[in-house]
């Protein structure tokens, strides 16, 4: 076995040939979980949808151009993606050459030549381990744990109005609808407002933290939890509420508001009036005027606003609790698995491998029972346990708080806090990631068997 291993068989015959197969297991487990986690992180360190459009002296020069400008706006992208706000504006991008370095591919779509004119669409994927040297060398922390999906309820309130979910024409809804998939680390899945979801939770189980009724709308999409966004608008000052809150396990008890206003239209500035006081709204003469919009299209521009502004603030808040300084000294912890079945060996070992903070994973001693690990990792306990329940683990204190034990995800998060309780911001200072909902602060030098 390429790890060094101590097997405990039984005293019987069957013992040794269950033995010997679980061994096998662990080796196959082994050489599919090769690697390092960056290297498993998907289309993390993927930027996609870049449009290009520049001209030169011809189309090759065009081109060159485009593509260089590309390449840079995407290494900006990811940096802000990995790290939080002020972290991002120390790191600048690379000289071309060392660009060249950090990338692992570019695909170009829809291009096209002429008259020294180049468009198009590219994405650039860039390798995670020359990313993750980069960002260490400066000293800069950066999240690299993806959370599981979740799926969002949005919930629209008008002014004198009853709150809506799937009915009553909730352009809310239609907001998260229209929007492109984010490209981060939090997976946002915009339900459909089918006959099942109609069926699983309404507009006021919502605002309530019903849990059942969340737990069949995340069912229904497989996500992982829930956000219920509540939007207020106000048409009078041309802006949105939205109250957010998160049921979703490995999540910190995040709850916040925030008030979104529209940006100004394409092709002038959005206006509350016309410039000559005319009671359409309509702006007359002039070579600038700017022809008023509907209603609805002011509306569609304030809500689409307010999408992006809440999953920026979900990002936000899933960054700051997964931040992790890499080039810190490791910790080693001393990890039991009990086993159930031989899938489950397979199953913890590449959760293990997958996990963000993880640096390396020894098999220490094998039995038919349970799995003893030596898990090397950088970060505090709280940020391992986030990370393993996004692989579907929990990794908790024994109840006679002796060892460590990493078990599959039994999903019981409870009541979300109901809207009476309001929506009062983020305060996370002693919120731990909830694996299996722990409710008590962990403290690690309890923990035996840590070097």
């Amino acid at each position: 076995m390429p790890e060094r291993a101590r097997v405990t068989p039984g005293s019987d015959g069957l013992a040794k040939l269950l033995m010997s197969v679980l061994t096998m297991v662990v080796a196959i487990g082994i050489v599919s979980a090769t690697g390092t986690a960056r290297a498993q992180s998907g289309d993390l360190f993927a930027v996609t949808g870049i449009e290009v459009d520049t001209t030169g002296e011809n189309d090759l020069a065009a081109k060159r151009a485009g593509v260089a400008e590309a390449k840079a706006r995407a290494f900006r992208t990811l940096i802000e993606r990995l790290t939080v706000d002020g972290d991002s504006r120390r790191v600048s991008v690379p000289d071309p050459d060392r660009l060249e370095f950090l990338i692992r591919d570019v695909t170009y779509e829809q291009e096209k030549f002429g008259g020294g004119r180049y468009l198009a669409e590219l994405s650039v994927r860039f390798n995670a381990d020359a990313v993750g040297e980069l960002l260490e060398r400066e000293g800069i922390a950066y999240a690299e744990t993806e959370s599981r999906p979740l799926v969002v309820v949005p919930v629209l309130e008008r002014p004198g109005e009853a709150p809506v979910l799937w009915l009553g024409g909730n352009t809310w809804l239609d907001a998260w609808l229209g929007a492109p998939s984010p490209q981060g680390l939090v997976p946002i899945i915009a339900p459909l407002g089918d006959l099942n979801d109609i069926s699983a939770i309404d507009a006021s189980a919502a605002l309530a933290g019903d849990a059942r009724a969340l737990e069949a709308i995340e069912d229904a999409y497989s996500a992982g939890g829930a956000v219920v966004v509540h939007a207020r608008p106000d048409a009078a000052n041309d802006s949105v509420t939205v109250a957010i809150r998160v049921r979703a396990d490995g999540w910190p008890d995040y709850r916040t508001e925030a008030r979104f206003t529209a940006p100004p239209p394409e092709g002038g500035e959005a206006t509350a009036g016309s410039p000559d006081g005319s009671p359409d709204g309509a702006a007359t003469g002039g070579a600038n005027a700017v022809e008023a919009e509907a209603p609805g299209e002011t509306e569609g521009r304030l809500l689409g606003a307010a999408v992006d502004g809440t999953v920026a603030l979900l990002e936000e808040a899933w960054s700051r609790e997964n931040l992790i300084r890499y080039d810190q000294a490791g910790t080693v912890l001393a990890v039991r698995a009990p086993l159930d079945q031989l899938g489950d060996l397979v199953m913890v070992r590449r959760a293990l491998d997958g996990a963000a903070p993880v640096r390396s994973v020894t098999l220490d001693r094998l039995t038919t029972t349970e799995a003893e690990f030596a898990v090397e990792f950088v970060g505090d306990i709280y940020q391992l346990q986030t990370a393993l329940v996004q692989a579907g683990l929990t990794l908790d204190l024994s109840e006679d708080a002796t060892t460590w034990l990493v078990r599959p995800l039994v999903e019981d998060v409870g009541e979300m806090p109901s809207s009476d309780e309001g929506a009062s911001g983020m305060d996370n200072s002693s919120a731990a990631p909830s694996g299996s909902r722990v409710d008590q602060p962990i403290d690690p030098s309890r923990a035996p068997a840590t070097q």
